[in-house]
């Protein structure tokens, strides 16, 4: 996949059963050995809630938007303020 210029892997955090917070430390390792960046997809509140698990986080981290960040106004208030 290097070789194809893939640079990054993506954890889909939002589907049920895709991905799980728990998989994403041991995977960075690998990630950021091949300078690649792990980019994370999950709602804006449980960003909030993981924060520690990406304070584990080797390399760089991107969260990537698609307008998951917002599940409700009360969500926007509570995660952004």
């Amino acid at each position: 996949m290097h070789d194809l210029d893939v640079r990054g892997s993506r954890f889909d955090l939002v589907q049920a059963r895709a991905t799980a917070p728990e998989m994403l430390e041991p995977l960075s390792g690998r990630a950021d050995e091949l300078g690649w960046y792990c980019q994370i997809d999950m709602w804006g509140d449980e960003i909030v809630t993981a924060a520690d698990t990406f304070l584990q986080i080797r390399g760089k981290l991107v969260f990537d938007g698609q307008a998951t960040y917002c599940r409700g106004a009360a969500r926007v208030e509570r995660t952004w303020l």
